[in-house]
């Protein structure tokens, strides 16, 4: 009997995909009952509620081994959660073979924190399905919110530079860039904060005690990554050349976790890879034998504590090393994986850049460009000099910090023992950097000092903010003010160096799809209401129409119940974390962010302690006249080392303890601590405060991001000339915003006076500090410190010099929140002016040469044709058409749509997408389609291109191929290419279909197609399903447009459209 298996010959398929020129090899290799099956049986996204509670069922009964008898809310989320994640990972398939198949650029984004949040109800929103999801689950007996609420935060982040980058991989997602975020998959994440006696105790953050749905384990994606051992030099014996060779003594694997990350109202999903530390030998079973069974996993133990918690503390050498060890073991993932792929195209590294850019969050991966360097030159063999300028082309860094203290530095003998290699590369980058300053600037030995890589300190360090500046090709601060300051200050002698062209601002945003849609959805539809839609959501700056109702009192009503919702939400949630119960009618005054020096909360709680006293010191008769309720809510996790950070946490519970039990003030304040601040948190506390403080000490927040959540959401808010704050003042306008204090430029003048001694403490932060001192708020031990540092210790912080002018912002505020009316229309203008925040300007700035029109573009309402060859694509932004003739020539032509808001500008020979009303289709959604170099034309009118705007006639219910031209030819993609010689002319809505005894010729019944060749097989477009055909082709013909029903023409060329219903 013969072996059934010859007759179906086996399929090699690759673990790692394909390269565009290997697609075709691949698709001939694939047996033809193999490819049936898989075109009869790959699995569809759902559409309907009934098929998504098919999926549902499916999950919970498979999946989680569970029955309707005891599937409860945990289950009934996760089951909701991955049949919403099948539908991300189909997409994400598509998205990843489109830019492998387009070899486009990609945007590798590399940050030790992703600040995530919940990830449910942001994909539910970004894909539309919402309101399909809360029918499919109230028909299975729960409801959608519950399960909202169920899920955890993603423990991948802590503050701000973990919000920015998940802000990031959003917009990235959103604006079709082909771009992958990088990570370290925590354990448990930074910490859980409890409040115990008003102490802040850290706990672990369980967040993945019940798995994650949302992640996809690449358990066949397993990285070595070394440690310490030892470097050696290896002679060639054919050339005599000489080479590195780095031989780890301690190795540990990376395994990759992925996160699919999807857009905003389009196909496109991106990927974030998060990286688990493994042992690559788990357990020892000779010591086990031996008795020693504590050692027996040892390794495994020690691999593991690499990705077991964000930010170890680092007060002691073993802290210091792990950081260290999390940093390179990330970064060398990541480099592995994005060469891997680089190298899969075959293209040479001088390549490189062209394929490849990196931007740094920070100084955290900076050892990534010296692993990078590792990689060309020990591994790959290239070049020294060609490696480091491929290096310098790839990376990006950008700034958060202004203060020289905080800038990462490592120490140099912790260097050289856990990364030999890097340190010796570090040496010769440094040594020959230091060559070229020496050159350009001979005789300033104090210069060489000041720039170089090495800190000649006791004991010496290495200065990561040097090597990420001396590696990258750009710098960018993050926010106007932070850009002139690093400039100015702990940069200004790489400006003389590199010039000032290399630091540029990029300055902070948010995206609105979270902080404002999934934030605020009140508002959120409220605006929609107004602007006609949420389109707002993909183009921020639209919201500045809602200055046209300013006066429309209706508005006005609706915008200030929308408040009164969102402060009802979080006078539940106070109630629920804290017992504190708190009047919804109060003035909401927030502070919530990392608890730090520098972001001067202890100057917001003085400021409450002063207000207390004051109220207590008015007659009871005339309390409730003078002042208005308020609630003072402060919320932010302190670092575990950071001692005066958690003295400043424990005089906030201190407070609130006294204030909130006393009978005397009732309702007129009342101080809370919003315990273990989160996302989840984050999206109830912004959009229900009426005020919100970001009151750093001038010159030191980089940007801050929660300023323009707040404001984004209604709020105002009140800040230091700082960070962007700045920006924000001249978006919405200084009488939207309460400024005091300081400027930058005074700081350093005023820091000076005080360590001389010439401290002037007014009287009322006095008051305050004899308050503290009594007693009244307990042991006073317990916040000496937060005095004596003003007092004492030269007040680094400014919290005297600001008191008295943050006191008269407050009084401002009490005033002007009295007139409702007023107050209401600062918070309309405020919100319709925040359209420079969002992340996806940021994107346009931070990598512009790899933005969304090179490889997607959207068609909608119009279509501009002629008779001039030109490869274009549509965007919604300037008027200016390129233009590419057939000679390959760029033509650049200035021109005036009549839709004002679309221009032309140039494609790359890439994929587009199609828009129809609410629903996009990707070409290559449906049957693994692309188009290769779509084409639209321009008639040339007396040497002029003049573009003509042309209805969109083709009436395509779902799917849908696309003809176009180059010098005549037409061509159809459909996974291999068929051509439509020149002279085409095909009856409309004839039908057509394979003949199967000649599978490259298309038969056509009952019309007639003539002339057309396949070059691909006819099955395929087969098995695309492609029964239904409509093509219009017209050649040398003056068209009436009115007499096409569904095709578009004009001049001698011609579109058309294949219709597969």
């Amino acid at each position: 009997m013969s072996d059934p298996r010859d007759s179906f010959p086996a399929h090699k398929r690759s673990l790692t995909g394909f390269t565009p020129t290997e697609i075709k090899a691949i698709d001939n290799s694939i047996p033809i009952k193999a490819r049936e099956a898989w075109q009869r049986f790959g699995t569809k996204e759902f559409q309907s509620s009934d098929e998504l509670e098919a999926r549902i069922i499916d999950h919970v009964e498979t999946s989680l081994a569970r029955s309707m008898y005891n599937c409860d809310d945990l289950a009934a989320y996760q089951s909701l959660s991955s049949s919403i994640r099948d539908k991300l990972i189909l997409r994400w398939n598509k998205t990843q073979q489109l830019h492998t198949i387009k070899e486009v650029k990609r945007v590798y984004y590399l940050s030790l924190e992703y600040l995530m949040g919940r990830a449910l109800d942001n994909a539910m929103i970004n894909l539309d399905i919402k309101d399909l999801c809360n029918k499919s689950t109230n028909e299975l007996g729960f409801n959608l919110e519950d399960l909202i609420e169920t899920e955890p935060d993603a423990g991948l982040g802590n503050g701000g530079l973990g919000r920015l980058a998940a802000c990031f991989v959003d917009s990235l997602s959103t604006g079709n860039y082909p771009g992958w975020g990088y990570g370290l998959r925590y354990n448990y994440g930074i910490f859980a904060q409890k409040i115990i006696n008003g102490y802040q105790v850290e706990t672990p953050d369980y967040w993945l005690k019940f798995g994650n749905p949302w992640e996809i384990p690449r358990t066949e994606i397993q990285i070595p990554v070394d440690f310490y051992g030892y470097v050696s030099t290896i002679k060639d014996e054919k050339t005599g050349a000489l080479s590195k060779q780095w031989k780890g003594g301690e190795q540990v694997l990376a395994v990759a976790y992925d996160f699919p990350v999807p857009g905003y109202s389009t196909s496109n999903v991106n990927n974030l890879r998060m990286w688990s530390s493994q042992p690559t030998r788990e357990f020892d079973f000779q010591k086990f034998n031996e008795g020693d069974y504590s050692n027996s996993v040892v390794q495994q133990q020690r691999a593991e504590s690499i990705t077991a918690v964000l930010y170890p503390n680092d007060n002691f050498y073993q802290g210091k090393e792990l950081r260290l060890k999390q940093q390179y073991f990330w970064v060398a993932a990541s480099l592995h994986d994005i060469v891997r792929r680089f190298i899969k195209t075959k293209k040479p590294f001088s390549q490189f850049p062209n394929y490849v850019a990196i931007q740094l969050n920070d100084t955290h991966p900076t050892i990534a460009v010296v692993e990078l360097q590792r990689i060309l030159v020990d591994l790959q063999k290239v070049d020294w000099d060609e490696a480091w300028d491929i290096v310098i082309k790839t990376f990006g860094y950008t700034n958060h910090t202004v203060m020289s203290e905080a800038l990462e530095k490592w120490p140099l003998e912790l260097f050289a023992n856990l990364l030999p290699r890097h340190l010796e590369i570090i040496y010769e980058v440094n040594l020959r950097f230091l060559q070229k300053v020496e050159k350009l600037f001979p005789n300033e030995r104090d210069l060489l000092t000041r720039v170089s890589v090495i800190e000649e300190s006791s004991p010496k360090n290495i200065q990561m903010a040097h090597l990420a500046i001396i590696g990258s090709h750009k710098v960018n601060g993050v926010a106007e003010l932070h850009s002139e300051l690093i400039k100015t200050t702990i940069f200004k002698d790489f400006v003389r160096i590199y010039g000032a062209e290399k630091f540029t601002n990029v300055t902070n945003g948010i995206t609105p799809r979270r902080w404002l849609r999934q934030a605020n959805p009140k508002l959120s539809d409220l605006i929609a209401s107004k602007l006609g839609g949420y389109d707002y959501l993909l183009k921020l700056e639209k919201l500045k129409n809602l200055e046209k109702f300013l006066d429309d009192t209706e508005f006005k009503k609706d915008w200030l119940e929308v408040k009164r919702y969102n402060k009802a939400r979080l006078t539940s949630l106070v109630k629920t974390l804290t017992g504190i119960e708190i009047n919804p009618n109060s003035m909401f005054d927030i502070q919530v962010k990392r608890i730090h020096e520098y972001k001067r909360q202890q100057l917001n709680i003085f400021g409450v302690i002063w207000r207390y006293l004051q109220i207590k010191a008015t007659p009871p008769s005339e309390r409730s006249t003078k002042w208005a309720p308020k609630v003072s809510l402060i919320g932010g996790k302190a670092a575990p080392g950071y001692c005066a950070a958690k003295k400043i946490i424990k005089l906030v519970n201190a407070v609130s303890d006294v204030v909130n039990n006393d009978p005397e003030i009732g309702d007129l304040l009342k101080v809370v601590f919003i315990p273990d601040y989160n996302v989840s948190k984050a999206e109830i506390i912004c959009p229900a405060s009426d005020i919100s403080e970001h009151i750093s000490t001038a010159g030191t927040e980089a940007s801050g991001t929660s300023n323009m959540k707040f404001v984004l959401n209604g709020g105002l808010i009140i800040g230091t000339v700082d960070g962007a704050n700045v920006e924000i003042t001249r978006e919405i306008g200084e009488d939207q915003i309460f400024l005091f204090g300081n400027l930058s430029e005074d700081v350093d003048e005023l820091r000076h006076e005080h360590q001389m001694g010439r401290l002037d403490i007014p009287d009322a932060l006095n008051q305050v500090f004899d308050a503290l001192q009594s007693g009244l708020f307990g042991i006073y031990d317990e916040y000496k410190s937060l005095v004596d540092n003003i007092k004492y210790h030269g007040d680094y912080y400014l919290v005297s010099d600001d008191f008295e002018s943050y006191l008269e912002a407050q009084s401002t505020i009490d005033q002007e929140y009295r007139d409702k009316d007023n107050w209401v229309r600062k918070s309309i203008i405020s919100v319709a002016n925040m359209g420079f925040f969002s992340s996806d300007r940021c994107l346009t700035e931070v990598a512009p040469d790899t933005r969304v029109h090179q490889f997607f573009f959207k068609l909608e309402h119009d279509i501009v044709f002629g008779t001039f060859c030109a490869l274009v694509v549509f965007v919604p932004s300037g008027k200016r058409a390129v233009g590419v003739d057939k000679g390959d020539k760029l033509v650049q032509s200035e021109v005036f749509l009549k839709e004002e808001n679309w221009s032309v500008v140039e494609l790359a020979g890439l994929c587009c997408f199609f828009s129809f009303g609410s629903r996009e289709c990707s070409l290559f959604e449906f049957h693994q389609l692309h188009i290769l170099e779509p084409l639209v034309l321009f008639k040339q009118v007396g040497g002029v291109l003049e573009p003509r705007v042309v209805p969109f006639l083709a009436l395509v219910p779902v799917r849908l191929h696309v003809v176009w031209i180059v010098s005549g030819v037409f061509e159809i993609n459909i996974v291999q290419e068929l051509v439509l010689e020149n002279g085409l002319y095909v009856q409309p809505k004839c039908q057509c279909s394979v003949d199967r005894e000649n599978s490259c010729r298309l038969v056509q019944k009952p019309g007639r197609i003539h002339p057309m060749d396949a070059l691909g097989s006819g099955e395929q477009i087969n098995r695309a399903g492609l029964d239904h055909v409509q093509v219009f082709c017209f050649s040398d013909l003056e068209l009436d447009l009115a007499a096409v029903e569904h095709g578009l023409a004009l001049g001698n060329h011609a579109v058309a459209w294949i219709d597969a219903n």
